[in-house]
């Protein structure tokens, strides 16, 4: 019988190794793709090192989450990355969107010591308010990364209408509700015990790529 000893350095490469495994984020949204299939559909997110492999009349759109970079690739083997794909054998298109992933925002952290709030002042009341995430959309579209039926949407000034919306395979797209939400205002989300605030940009629009209105929670 074989026994193998791991030495402590070995060990702590090990456990590293563990640790960014079990931390891993995925860093790429499929916005698109001319042929559905099993493995990969239409608002899947991908790790870094997915592998696509797409016939010469075949096309896909990604959207990166953190280079806010949309790309439209034409046939060709694909490698997800971190920040932009590497296709071999096809051709790619990439275009800059504005996004959460590249706005540059006050960051703070609350009492509790979560990073990564942001800052505004609504200017009518004066007020400084904080909220989790931004979004560049009026009619935002949620994904839940936990299980729930409906979610809820309130403003964070306890103002205007209040929704009750449905979740269908995780999602929830408010374009598709008709709901339209306010430019520069503060908004609480809730699904199930889960709750999080964030932001109708100033700059929001109402047609604007998935990527720019996607909020993930």
């Amino acid at each position: 019988m074989m026994i193998c000893r791991l030495t402590l350095p070995s060990i702590l490469i090990v456990a590293s190794i563990s640790a960014s495994w079990a931390q891993a984020e995925p860093v790429a949204l499929i916005e698109d793709i001319s042929a559905q299939r099993e493995n990969f559909q239409i608002m899947d997110f991908l790790d870094v090192g997915t592998k696509i492999k797409l016939k010469a009349d075949e096309t896909l759109k990604l959207g990166y989450l953190n280079s806010c970079i949309q790309e439209i690739i034409l046939g060709g083997t694909i490698t997800v990355g971190e920040e932009k794909s590497f296709v071999a054998g096809g051709q790619i298109t990439r275009k800059l969107l504005i996004c959460e992933g590249n706005t540059k925002v006050s960051a703070t952290r609350n009492k509790k010591g979560d990073a990564g709030a942001v800052v505004f002042r609504n200017k009518k009341n004066a007020k400084t308010i904080q909220a989790e995430h931004e979004v560049y959309g009026l009619s935002p579209l949620v994904y839940l990364t936990v299980k729930a039926k409906e979610v809820y949407l309130t403003r964070i000034d306890g103002k205007g209408k209040s929704y009750k919306v449905a979740v269908k395979n995780n999602i929830v797209d408010l374009a598709q509700k008709g709901i339209k939400l306010r430019r520069n205002l503060g908004y609480r989300l809730k699904a199930g015990e889960r709750t999080t605030t964030f932001k109708v940009s100033a700059k929001a629009r109402g047609k604007v790529a998935v990527l720019s209105r996607l909020l993930r929670f």
